[in-house]
């Protein structure tokens, strides 16, 4: 993996995180064709503007939106 301020190898089963900041990455697998990477592109979402809040606009109420799993839900301001 080659990037502006350098390069690193990872080995077979080795893993990394590239940052969304980081721009021009190249990214060349070595070694035999049965070697080849694979990648999984992906994002932590940000929970209260990505999730509870859209869920919130569309008429859910808090309850159901805890029901999904690990969801904190601050209080909205515009609810008492």
């Amino acid at each position: 993996m080659w990037y502006q301020a350098g390069s690193e190898t990872l080995a077979c089963g080795e893993s990394c995180i590239i940052p969304a900041a980081l721009s021009g990455v190249r990214i060349l697998p070595t070694g035999q064709l049965e070697s080849a990477a694979s990648l999984i592109a992906c994002y932590v979402p940000d929970l209260e503007s990505d999730i509870v809040m859209p869920l919130r606009s569309l008429g859910h109420s808090d309850d159901h939106i805890r029901a999904l799993g690990e969801v904190g839900i601050k209080p909205s301001p515009w609810l008492s």
